[in-house]
């Protein structure tokens, strides 16, 4: 699974936040494994996080563009 589909599940979740087992949910990976990919997203300024209770994953405005570019990129690509 890429990065752009963990910013897509990020995005996506029912609320504006999401939770890294909502995010394991959605791409089909453990809340653990979702941690980690989200921390090191994180590292790279695409998500951020505030402990409150559980951990709460938003995207930057970095993390936008970045998935905004990969549906752009999908869009332009032959037989789309």
């Amino acid at each position: 699974m890429s990065d752009v589909e963990l910013l897509a599940a990020v995005l996506g979740a029912p609320d504006p936040v999401a939770t890294a087992g909502e995010v394991g949910d959605a791409v089909g990976i453990s809340r653990q494994g979702a941690d980690k990919r989200l921390r090191a997203l994180e590292e790279q300024g695409l998500v951020q996080s505030v402990k409150k209770g559980s951990r709460l994953w938003w995207l930057t405005d970095d993390g936008l563009q970045r998935l905004g570019a990969a549906a752009a990129q999908s869009d332009a690509s032959p037989g789309s």
